[in-house]
């Protein structure tokens, strides 16, 4: 029996918060659920997701509950990896702690919104990609 091989996904934080406030990441919950990727985090990812999603923009397109249900999730469905070195490579230095969970877990990608890191595709071998190309490349596989 052979056994999917499943890919290493990192999500910045700006792709959660556009899951919070749309649901329509294109299938996000049924791939993490149906185990499809394997979710990469690190604390820092998990700590700059709580400390977005409590910014008071972002009051009126989603609660707090919805981000305690999400950052659950995560926890249930993700793989933390410790992170003990950080690049100091990308235009946004607050970005700077992606590129080391790339290092540190070998992911196949990093899926963001940001010019920044998008600019920096590949590094480390790890494929920096948009949310719609994410998709495109799981249906390939």
């Amino acid at each position: 029996m052979t056994r999917e091989i499943r890919i290493k996904v990192i999500f910045d934080t700006n792709i959660w918060i556009s899951y919070l406030i749309g649901r329509q990441l294109g299938n996000l919950t049924e791939l993490l659920s149906g185990r499809k990727i394997e979710l990469v985090l690190s604390h820092q990812l998990l700590i700059e997701l709580k400390e977005v999603t409590s910014r008071k923009k972002f009051q009126r397109y989603f609660d707090q509950q919805e981000v305690s249900e999400l950052l659950k999730l995560m926890n249930i469905l993700g793989t933390l990896y410790e992170v003990s070195e950080y690049p100091n490579i990308c235009r946004d230095a607050k970005d700077n702690f992606l590129l080391g969970l790339i290092k540190a877990s070998q992911a196949d990608y990093l899926v963001t919104g940001d010019q920044d890191l998008l600019e920096l595709n590949p590094f480390e071998g790890t494929e920096i990609i948009e949310p719609n190309q994410l998709l495109e490349k799981i249906n390939k596989r």
